[in-house]
């Protein structure tokens, strides 16, 4: 049996990066994934993600955004291609919400170049918004939106380039510590491995016996034609956004980019699904959601439907993924559970990953203490799947 000293279960943006990186570190790895390569069935499809400068969510996440948009432009500068795509971004919410304070006082902490807009510069400045009085933005102009799709298979390339090994199709039926590191069954076969690492996004706490405090949630996404003057609503002219929308709830959304149709959707989900069984298709009522957001903020882009999609929300209970060693199991890893908000972090995650399962001491400017599985003190510790 040939042993390994790296598996990646799961390689969709965060796996393939993985996968990428230790492959470039001149480790032996195989990489395991349950459907069909750059696949709709998880958390990293929709053509374009938004990479926001300035994070509101936690300070800790700033220096994972500053290490992953160095990395975003080191994978560009190695492909010869870009991934990243520079629009800007504007944070929205009523005048004196708390997310605009904290958008604020971010930025001021890190020196980080931002603009405070009211509903009528907003207007001027972005044609095609129409904001309403009482609601302002703040402009974050370094932001801009990443290539899901096109950086996995980025990649990839550079995976198997290094010579590592993919087998797709192939889902892990169960794992077990062993004497000298980790045995993993598939459909086609048994593997080892030094060690392991679970980059398996919604479908991860299927594969340990207590479970891991992760959720699959149904999330949607449309992509909707712009009834006028459709090249304000492209890249080069407006940015992504968020939206808190005090009735109807966050929402999110990108700019015509690399494929028809201004993009967005609720950062709210329809409930929690079982992944290997899938979730049920947009519908009409989840159309409706989102053509109310259209017909206040955007009307102009308020058109034809061109798509709508599913993928998962894969939550834990404060939204924080898990990056951490397996409680009991010193080689088995796992980087999961970012909640719809992480695949902007996937270069800096990698880098770090890799390090760790590489035997090297991680950066120090990215701290890890907030993604260790022991912060559920509830949750059982997660046990061998056999």
């Amino acid at each position: 049996m040939k042993s390994y000293d790296v598996i990646v279960v799961g390689v969709g943006g965060f796996g393939s990066a993985v996968l990428s990186d230790l492959a470039r570190r001149g480790l032996s790895v195989l990489g395991l994934e349950r459907h069909t390569l750059i696949h709709t069935r998880g958390s990293s499809h929709g053509y374009t993600r938004i990479f926001r400068h300035i994070l509101y969510e936690k300070p800790f996440y700033n220096p994972w955004a500053a290490a992953a948009y160095q990395g975003w432009l080191d994978l560009a500068e190695r492909a010869g291609e870009p991934t990243y795509v520079r629009c800007g971004s504007v944070d929205l919410a009523p005048d004196n919400h708390d997310i605009l304070k904290r958008v604020e006082a971010a930025a001021l902490a890190l020196g980080a170049e931002h603009e405070r807009l009211d509903a009528g510069q907003l207007s001027e400045r972005f044609p095609g918004m129409v904001i309403p009085e009482g609601v302002s933005g703040i402009f974050q102009p370094q932001s801009g939106l990443v290539l899901p799709e096109r950086a996995i298979h980025l990649h990839l390339t550079e995976a198997l380039a290094a010579g590592a090994e993919i087998r797709a199709m192939e889902p892990v039926l169960e794992w077990d510590s062993i004497a000298n590191g980790v045995s993993v069954r598939t459909e086609q076969g048994t593997y080892q491995a030094a060690r392991v690492v679970f980059t398996t996004g919604a479908y991860t706490a299927g594969l340990f016996d207590n479970g891991l405090p992760i959720r699959a949630d149904r999330a949607i996404l449309g992509w909707f034609q712009p009834t006028r003057d459709a090249k304000r609503f492209e890249s080069e002219r407006f940015p992504c956004w968020t939206l808190e929308d005090e009735k109807r709830g966050h929402f999110y959304g990108l700019p015509v980019h690399g494929y028809p149709g201004f993009k967005l959707g609720p950062l709210f989900t329809r409930g929690s699904v079982d992944p290997i069984a899938g979730g049920a298709e947009p519908d009409a009522d989840d159309e409706a959601v989102m053509r109310d957001i259209l017909a206040n903020y955007f009307p102009d882009a308020n058109g034809t439907r061109l798509a709508l999609m599913s993928c998962y929300f894969e939550n834990t209970p404060d939204r924080d993924p898990i990056i951490d060693q397996v409680p009991g199991h010193p080689d088995v890893f796992v980087a999961a559970g970012f909640s719809g908000h992480g695949f902007k972090y996937v270069p800096a995650v990698a880098e770090v990953v890799g390090s760790l399962l590489a035997g090297e001491a991680p950066r120090d400017d990215l701290t890890l203490a907030p993604f260790a599985i022991s912060r559920f003190s509830q949750t059982q510790t997660p046990e061998i799947l056999r």
